[in-house]
């Protein structure tokens, strides 16, 4: 059985748009106009359309390089083990 990796980001085009606005609202309080035709908001979609398509590429990494590169990051496989769970069984009534 492979063992299942998870998706590195699962974040799409509208989720890094929201979170951009919703960062440039708090880093720039005077900032008002976030209408799609704001030359801000424009650049903004643009880094989001760039990073979702790093994040798609990312994503269709293979399962070696994966674990490799999370290896990198100090993410370490457990060896497989035996399941185990403490129980404590009481009498009703």
């Amino acid at each position: 059985m492979p063992i299942l990796l998870p998706r590195l980001d699962d974040r799409r085009f509208d989720d890094l748009v929201r979170d951009g606005i919703a960062h440039a609202k708090e880093a720039c309080p005077g900032w008002t106009d976030f209408n799609a035709g704001d030359p801000g908001v424009t650049l903004i979609e643009v880094f989001a359309f760039i990073t979702d398509a790093l994040l798609y590429r990312l994503n269709r990494v293979p399962p070696k390089l994966q674990l490799a590169l999370l290896n990198l990051v100090g993410v370490d496989l457990q060896p497989p083990t035996a399941a185990s769970v403490d129980l404590l069984f009481r009498r009703a009534g």
